[in-house]
């Protein structure tokens, strides 16, 4: 028993390695208890230590105690740097994916608890539903095309240039009402695709847009909508069928800083959601989804392809190229706000009709020397495009 005992200057490491290599050639005769409390100090059951020993018995085969014994303190700490460098690297990831997760779980929050609020209001309005008139308007040759961009509603100023206010915009949709049924009448018009190109509120977006902002964005989504679902109804009574198509705009984002601001997180969209419930009765007005983006509408009028953006990703010069390209089709014309004046021009032969604003001139513009009248664009469209366009002004 005594050959089994550590020798002067023996490892730790050299003795258990001996001790085992010993009991497995058969020159120690120890029980598997024994070598256990020899080797590791622990007085294991004869059953597990015999279960230990064969897995250990495993081992040795592998090891190297010469490299083993010749392993520095440089090399010990390098593995150790690299092991810590390597939990770090988790930790990075485990803490970013936690703050997507964050941040997914905030937008939907913020999104259900805004669906919910308007929810209830359109339920606890008491708003009587829209009439529905049954339409016999015979098939003609041409359709209308009504855009409706940048009213901002809730925005409200007063410079020498311009005045404004919510009173204002209403006073402005009902001429717009009145104007375009009189160019319905000229054309006879059948149906018409309307265009709600973005920035239909005013918004939080820039201090200067916070201070001007007659109603906090809530009552903007709600007064808008309503204002708007309105036009649609009256509208409706006009034409054979009312197609409604919606892009958002830069507005209507929830974040001041347009770094931080996630794409389809825009109050615009809300304004369709309201539309849906409360003209679902109106059996002749179809409000789309896009296919393809919150950002980008595509839709038909008399065979030719449309499409719409609010202008905020886009120039004129480069949209078409930038669309054909993202999309792999090239349209007729494409439809642009943002930049609120009236104009029609030609890239690579695609239309790109811009519209104006009902806001006109507020502080933004005047810091950045932009001047212009209120103003919406309405367009006779066939099967060859567009026949012409009124620049209507208020």
């Amino acid at each position: 028993m005594d050959v089994c005992l550590k020798k002067d200057n023996e490892s730790d490491f050299d003795y258990i390695i001996r001790l085992f290599e010993g009991k497995s050639s058969g020159l120690y005769d120890i029980d598997y208890t024994e070598l256990f409390k020899l080797a590791f100090g622990v007085q294991l059951a004869s059953d597990e230590a015999r279960k230990r020993y064969y897995g250990l018995k495993m081992l040795l085969p592998y090891l190297d105690k010469d490299k083993i014994k010749n392993i520095t303190d440089d090399e010990i700490l390098k593995n150790y740097e690299l092991k810590k460098q390597e939990l770090y690297k988790e930790q990075v990831k485990f803490f970013d994916q936690r703050r997507e997760l964050n941040d997914v779980l905030r937008k939907q929050s913020r999104e259900d608890y805004l669906y919910s609020f308007i929810n209830d209001s359109i339920k606890n309005s008491n708003l009587e539903p829209f009439d529905y008139i049954k339409n016999n308007i015979n098939q003609t040759d041409n359709d209308m095309l009504v855009f409706l961009t940048d009213t901002h509603y809730g925005l409200e100023c007063d410079n020498y240039w311009n005045r404004y206010n919510p009173q204002i915009f209403v006073q402005y949709l009902k001429k717009y009402l009145d104007e375009i049924i009189n160019i319905k009448q000229i054309h006879d018009s059948e149906n018409c695709y309307i265009f709600l190109g973005g920035d239909l509120i005013s918004g939080l977006i820039h201090n200067l847009v916070r201070i001007e902002n007659a109603e906090n964005v809530v009552e903007q989504v709600q007064h808008v909508s309503e204002y708007i679902s309105n036009f649609v109804s009256e509208l409706s009574k006009e034409f054979n069928n009312i197609y409604i198509h919606n892009v958002a705009g830069n507005h209507s984002r929830l974040m001041q800083n347009k770094k931080e601001a996630i794409k389809d997180e825009k109050l615009d969209l809300l304004i369709t959601w309201y539309m849906k419930s409360r003209l679902s009765n109106l059996l002749n007005v179809f409000i789309v989804d896009n296919e393809i983006d919150t950002t980008i509408a595509s839709f038909y009028i008399r065979g030719k392809l449309y499409y719409g953006v609010h202008g905020d990703y886009d120039t004129p010069e480069k949209v078409v190229s930038s669309l054909t390209q993202m999309l792999d089709t090239k349209p007729y014309a494409v439809l642009i706000a943002h930049r609120h004046h009236y104009s029609i021009e030609s890239e690579h032969n695609v239309k790109v009709i811009s519209s104006g604003s009902f806001a006109s001139v507020d502080e933004y513009c005047i810091t950045k020397r932009i001047s212009g009248k209120p103003s919406q664009t309405v367009c006779i469209c066939d099967k060859n495009g567009v026949r012409c366009s009124y620049d209507v002004v208020f």
